[in-house]
């Protein structure tokens, strides 16, 4: 849901999809990458109008992880041409990992909690988005399978640190990530990658919607 108003913005022009996160509305969990991913490709080639000549995916964080492991196994299967969008996803490296693995996960829950209750999302909602933390924390330290030949990837960047964070270790791993000048992409991409740098910070992205649809078009 927090896609709609870019999907409603696009619809003219493309036929949108949403897929709702797996582990939010699921008991047992799906903490692999490839797996993940592969259900959501089954799921998106059951539309009716799927077009295998022009495929668009876009994620924004974990989300964009998984669209670049969608794309991988679509390359897999002959695809070809495929754009890639991602909001400010990161891949990543020892120091990620080694940044994530020092988070304070309680804290983290507590955070979101605060968030999303700020958001005015009930409780039995948030209930379902906490269960599901954990195992984005596992899918986010996996690998994309195979390194993407043929997709174009445009990269959406945050460039800001979330002051709203009260996390020094958050507020490090953010300065860590905007230093670098692709977030990893350009590690699992053989294609360049055309980077978007904004304004804003990673939990506020979507509020720079003008600005991500303006090179929707130019991409």
């Amino acid at each position: 849901e927090v896609y709609q108003t870019l999907a409603n913005i696009l619809s003219d022009d493309h036929n949108c999809y949403g897929i709702d996160n797996y582990n939010m509305y699921h008991q047992k969990k799906i903490t692999d990458l490839s797996q993940l991913a592969s259900y959501y490709l089954k799921a998106m080639r059951t539309c009716s109008n799927f077009d295998s000549k022009n495929i668009m995916l876009l994620g924004w964080s974990l989300g964009g992880q998984i669209a670049l492991e969608v794309a991988a196994q679509l390359e897999a299967l002959a695809y070809r041409n495929i754009k890639i969008y991602l909001l400010d996803t990161a891949i990543a490296d020892d120091k990620i990992k080694k940044y994530r693995a020092q988070s304070d996960s309680g804290k983290l829950k507590n955070e979101t909690k605060k968030r999303l209750t700020q958001l005015g999302f009930s409780k039995s909602y948030i209930n379902k988005a906490l269960s599901a933390l954990l195992a984005a924390e596992k899918i986010s330290n996996t690998a994309v399978s195979k390194k993407l030949e043929f997709s174009q990837v445009a990269l959406f960047k945050a460039t800001q640190v979330d002051q709203a964070s009260s996390s020094s270790i958050d507020h490090h791993l953010t300065n860590y990530i905007i230093s670098l000048k692709y977030n990893n992409i350009n590690q699992i991409s053989k294609k360049k990658i055309k980077c978007i740098q904004l304004p804003c910070h990673h939990a506020n992205i979507l509020d720079y919607l003008d600005m991500i649809v303006e090179e929707f078009d130019k991409f």
